[in-house]
């Protein structure tokens, strides 16, 4: 009685266990009472990582790749049906999740390597996380539900902007602030920055910048490109500089910089589109002793030391 009461006690927790598995990316396997996803081929995403759910696409099309087959070997057909951005398959993803041409797709093949395709995806822009849901099944016994479904979130254009600068900048001299921009969505995009001065207090702007606005190339996910606008300050002083950039993809528009507020704090609309905003502070003085090199550093000395004799001499004939 007792070894019955304890397996039936692990019997629940392990499937407890297996309905909390949920998608990671670089995991060795994927089993969904009965179906077993391999991951696929680091080429086949556009992360460049294996995934049970590969992804790959770009604004006209969305495909979705596995490698899928069942736990009993038995090399037979199966089915996938894929959602995007359905808030809340449950357990029933056909009935709990509305089927468009722009949201879904379907597949039936023999088992291994597959995909399916949305063509035209309605993705989420401005910042929202978007996901797949997908469905496996036998064809052969619809009715059998493979549980959990698969899963995978990504966002279809993203992107950081990180800036280097030199330790010290001085007035009337030409410096380089290193724009570093890193793509972090699933849509390949190239992006423009736009650099500006911000006036200071007195109304005054002070510093001036060469070639404002510049563009990267096109950036895959997790690339870096980089941007090396060059800034004259004219005065020594701090002053703050307005990077905005944005990505020539996202297909967002705007009426007025209200509509760009999930792109975060200062975000601005700029011809229709929005552009986010980073401020970088800098401080800029005049040349100083240690500006010059050793041999400016003996020729002072040495000038010095002629005018104290000079002006000795002069003492002594008097």
């Amino acid at each position: 009685m007792r070894i019955l009461i304890f397996a039936f006690i692990a019997l629940i927790y392990l499937s407890q266990i297996v309905s909390a598995e949920t998608l990671r990316p670089g995991e060795t396997e994927f089993e969904i009472l009965g179906i077993v996803i391999t991951p696929s081929d680091p080429k086949e995403d556009f992360t460049g990582t294996s995934q049970n759910l590969a992804l790959y696409g770009d604004l006209s099309y969305l495909n979705i790749k596995w490698n899928a087959k069942y736990s009993d070997g038995i090399d037979r057909k199966i089915g996938v049906s894929c959602y995007l951005n359905c808030l809340n398959p449950g357990q029933d993803i056909d009935n709990n999740c509305e089927k468009s041409s722009t949201n879904y797709c379907d597949y039936v093949d023999f088992v291994g390597y597959g995909f399916c395709t949305i063509i035209n995806p309605s993705y989420l822009f401005e910042k929202k996380l978007n996901n797949i849901t997908c469905k496996f099944y036998d064809p052969a016994s619809p009715e059998i539900k493979y549980l959990p479904y698969p899963n995978r979130t990504f966002y279809p254009t993203g992107f950081q902007v990180f800036t280097t600068q030199p330790g010290s900048m001085t007035v009337g001299q030409q410096f380089i602030l290193g724009l570093n921009i890193k793509s972090t969505g699933l849509i390949f995009s190239n992006y423009t920055v736009n650099v500006s001065v911000l006036p200071n207090l007195q109304g005054r702007i002070p510093a001036t910048v060469e070639n404002p606005v510049s563009s990267t190339t096109e950036l895959k996910y997790n690339e870096i490109g980089k941007l090396t606008p060059k800034i004259t300050f004219l005065s020594a002083e701090k002053g703050n500089i307005k990077v905005l950039t944005r990505s020539n993809v996202d297909p967002i528009t705007c009426i007025d910089s209200d509509d760009c507020t999930s792109y975060g704090t200062g975000a601005e609309c700029i011809d229709d589109k929005c552009w986010k905003m980073n401020i970088v502070e800098i401080i800029a003085g005049t040349a100083s002793l240690p500006d010059f090199n050793w041999t400016g550093l003996i020729q002072i000395m040495i000038l010095s030391a002629i005018g104290i004799s000079i002006v000795g001499f002069k003492r002594k004939i008097k």
